[in-house]
């Protein structure tokens, strides 16, 4: 249901205009990809039960998100405003998050990219991140961010619900037929 649900929105969003036939357009296609995708096992039953009980973090992830690029907007505006530029003293960094997911360190990587004045260079060994940022405060501000705690809680959920997952799936199995 939540993919047939961000599917319709993500629909919703893209059309230029709001009508009726746009919606049941919408809709049966949404529907029509939401079963394929559960059919082929592409998006997982699990994956709806994690969004679900990870909707209100995601919004304050997501809120959370949003005052670091504007802060970090800020602090970007008054560099560049500067006569002199001495704060620009580009910096590469690389660390490893504390995350074991792969999907959360790159939503780590992405949220450091948004962020004005560090973007992610890349992602080495599935753990490693590389940081390019305007100064060698900003560097570190991307490493201490403090998005990285937020992710390991949900990373805890995401877990609960793939071995939720994996225990309903052997039960099915040992069933006799």
């Amino acid at each position: 249901m939540t993919l047939f649900l961000l599917l319709l929105a993500m629909w919703l969003i893209l059309c230029s205009r709001f009508t009726l036939e746009v919606l049941l357009i919408g809709a049966a296609l949404s529907a029509g990809l939401s079963w394929f995708c559960h059919a082929q096992h592409i998006w997982p039953r699990w994956v709806d039960r994690a969004i679900v009980r990870l909707s209100g973090q995601i919004v304050r992830y997501l809120w959370r998100l949003l005052g670091h690029m504007i802060s970090s907007s800020l602090r970007v505006c008054a560099i560049i405003l500067s006569p002199t530029l001495d704060e620009v003293e580009p910096k590469l960094l690389f660390f490893e998050p504390p995350l074991k997911e792969e999907s959360t360190r790159v939503v780590l990587g992405n949220s450091i990219t948004l962020t004005p004045g560090t973007f992610t260079v890349g992602l080495y060994g599935n753990s490693i991140l590389c940081i390019h940022a305007l100064n060698g405060d900003m560097a570190e501000g991307a490493r201490h961010l403090d998005l990285t705690p937020r992710l390991q809680e949900m990373e805890g959920v995401i877990r609960e619900e793939q071995e939720r997952d994996r225990q309903a799936r052997s039960k099915k199995e040992e069933r006799p037929s």
